[in-house]
């Protein structure tokens, strides 16, 4: 069972790129990895993620006792990528867990494909524009707030 949470953040105004492109910044949770089965016999003991979407990705750090303590160190990460305006040609979003065994070896202990991106999308909301800290007040009433000199 993996406890990583995706979420793909839309930030199409900050960015002015060509070819019909959309920035998106894949901001990955890694929380821990539990209930893992034996691989070729043996018990996984040192497992990583890895999350891969268009050729670029990240990996999470390496759980050096996953008996003792099943959670990741770092929990935060994430990376941008240029992605279509439509969302039926985006890529799978690939997620890996490999067990690092002795002598440098690692061996895969599954893998997730996720084929639609568009549950993960959040796109903030549009900002408004700047209002004075006082609120939508009257000049009276800013003055019982404030001295007179201020005004």
């Amino acid at each position: 069972m993996y406890f990583v949470w995706l979420s793909l953040w839309d930030i199409k105004g900050l960015y002015s790129g060509c070819c019909n492109g959309v920035l998106y910044v894949i901001q990955v949770l890694f929380w821990g990895l539990r209930e893992l089965k034996k691989v070729q016999l043996l018990s996984v003991d040192r497992p990583q993620v890895f999350i891969e979407c268009a050729g670029k990705g990240l990996r999470s750090s390496v759980i050096q006792s996953y008996k003792n303590n099943p959670n990741f160190t770092t929990l935060v990460d994430a990376f941008d990528l240029e992605l279509p305006e439509n969302e039926n040609l985006h890529p799978p979003l690939n997620i890996s867990v490999v067990d690092w065994r002795a002598f440098g070896r690692s061996t895969l202990v599954g893998n997730y494909v996720i084929n639609n991106l568009k549950p993960f999308k959040y796109t903030p909301p549009a900002l408004s524009a700047p209002t004075s800290p006082l609120g939508p007040q009257s000049r009276e009433s800013k003055s019982q707030i404030l001295p007179s000199f201020l005004l």
